[in-house]
């Protein structure tokens, strides 16, 4: 399996067909100041430096968020922003650092999957929130949901001509998602990062396997049920990570986590890790009898770590590459127990 980042290969007038379906989604009536927030390494940055430009807009510039908070939002202000865009991992560092926004703000969020708890939250925060899915292969975004405090958990509709199937699933069963018709990618650089993920469907033509679970709601809308990756084996159980940071995170003085796995003290086994940021030191042994009452024993991490903040890649991502070597830098396998 290919490790790393994945060079893509997008044609010039895709990305603009893309950005262009994007632009009637501003208001015609006052003009666009789009904050730029995105490292430029990440492909959703071409949405804050591009598209407010087509809109005949602006391009607000803030000091990075991490570095100066107050100074992040004071020039926000002060330049009259309008629409902000961040994973949902960049907007529980908003909240973590308490930072006050205009509430008139159009936030737009994507990248990882969209919490409804946060989802509720940011639509409590902000003028409007949409929230938006796409991977790079299909030319950054491909679907948009506008949310309302009783739609939280849909990424929307379709557009720019993109299909989003999945047969036979439904919120029960959730399958891969699979993009076709316009949007997609010529193919990676490296040719043999591919694995497999473009394929040819009969009757639609070139098509992408995209990795993420869900379904298709019978009025056309996409929701994503996680990623087939963080799908993981312990002694014989199939977890979803993403209900294990729920879970973790519906403790009142947990703000964020991150499941991941280990390896653990037999050899080809794994053992559950969670890293959490919470508002005061709350002790594991609390912590794990909360998640007692939430989850299956076999559900419960045996590694709980308190963190500062979660370590985020330049894409704006939970980096659970460096939480798995800081835990395993902790203790060898042999010194964690369940229950400890």
């Amino acid at each position: 399996m290919t490790t790393g980042p994945r060079g893509v290969m997008v044609e010039e007038a895709m990305l603009e067909e893309r950005l262009v379906s994007l632009t009637p989604l501003f208001p015609a009536d006052r003009p666009v100041r789009f904050v730029l927030n995105t490292s430029i390494a990440f492909d959703i940055s071409l949405i804050e430096l591009l598209i407010p430009l087509l809109a005949g807009g602006t391009v607000v510039c803030p000091p990075p968020l991490k570095a100066d908070p107050q100074g992040f939002a004071d020039f926000a202000a002060r330049h009259g922003a309008t629409h902000i865009q961040g994973t949902p991992s960049f907007f529980k560092l908003i909240e973590a650092f308490d930072v006050a926004l205009p509430a008139h703000l159009e936030a737009w969020c994507g990248g990882e999957a969209l919490d409804p708890r946060l989802a509720g939250r940011l639509v409590d925060r902000f003028g409007s929130v949409r929230n938006f899915y796409g991977p790079t292969e299909a030319t950054i975004w491909c679907t948009f949901h506008t949310l309302t405090p009783h739609a939280l958990d849909s990424v929307g509709l379709p557009f720019g001509g993109t299909e989003v199937l999945a047969p036979g699933a439904d919120a029960w069963q959730p399958t891969e998602l699979v993009l076709a018709g316009r949007g997609l990618a010529v193919g990676y650089v490296r040719p043999a990062d591919d694995e497999g993920r473009f394929v040819e469907l009969p009757g639609r033509g070139r098509a992408y396997r995209t990795g993420d679970l869900g379904w298709v709601a019978t009025d056309g809308r996409v929701h994503v049920a996680g990623r087939i990756d963080h799908q993981v084996k312990v002694n014989g159980y199939r977890l979803e990570l993403t209900e294990i940071e729920s879970a973790v995170e519906s403790h009142p003085t947990v703000r964020q986590c991150a499941a991941f796995v280990l390896p653990g003290s037999d050899e080809g086994s794994v053992r559950l890790a969670a890293a959490y940021v919470a508002d005061m030191g709350i002790p594991v042994r609390e912590l794990r009898e909360h998640l007692r009452r939430t989850l299956p024993s076999y559900a419960v991490p045996q590694h709980l770590r308190r963190v500062d903040e979660l370590p985020l890649t330049t894409a704006g991502k939970v980096d659970r590459q460096i939480l798995r070597e800081m835990a395993a830098s902790e203790a060898p396998p042999s010194a964690v127990r369940a229950g400890r």
